[in-house]
């Protein structure tokens, strides 16, 4: 904070300003930290991510994902925020926009283990809840032929 008494105007004072207060897990604060560098330097996708990051640390997925797409509007070849781009949309079950991140990743830098790890988890997310809609229609079905027999018609939206 007395960095900043001094140079109010130092985007990197509140960026490490954010870093600091994050470690106390003042989450808000850290955020706070982050919209003041990025009030300083608009232009800074690391700013960007670090903001993303702590709002995924509240479970504010929504306005994570906004936060990592400006860090890549600004640098995309920027692989940490495609990664966490991914993390988020995974969070929010959305899925194929989760493995196309992960996949950007891997475009960056092929052998980014933790870019194939993760696609390969939202990739099984993604199967078995196909397994699951699919098991449901099956047994929608059968429901649908055993009133059928019963003389009873039900129509599925």
């Amino acid at each position: 904070d007395k960095v900043i008494e001094l140079k109010p105007d130092d985007y990197e004072a509140w960026i490490r300003r954010g870093l600091v207060i994050g470690k106390l897990e003042r989450l808000e604060e850290e955020i706070a930290s982050y919209d003041k560098a990025i009030e300083i330097e608009p232009d800074n996708d690391r700013v960007w991510s670090l903001r993303g990051s702590a709002l995924v640390r509240l479970e504010r997925f929504e306005q994570a994902i906004a936060s990592y797409d400006k860090a890549i509007e600004l640098e995309p070849d920027n692989e940490r925020a495609w990664i966490e781009l991914g993390f988020a949309l995974v969070q929010l079950e959305r899925l194929e926009e989760a493995i196309a991140s992960y996949d950007k990743v891997i475009e960056l830098k092929p052998d980014d283990y933790e870019a194939w790890i993760r696609r390969g988890s939202a990739l099984a997310k993604l199967e078995k809840n196909f397994l699951k809609r699919s098991n449901l229609m099956t047994k929608l079905s059968n429901l649908n032929q055993m009133m059928l027999k019963l003389g009873i018609t039900v129509v599925f939206l």
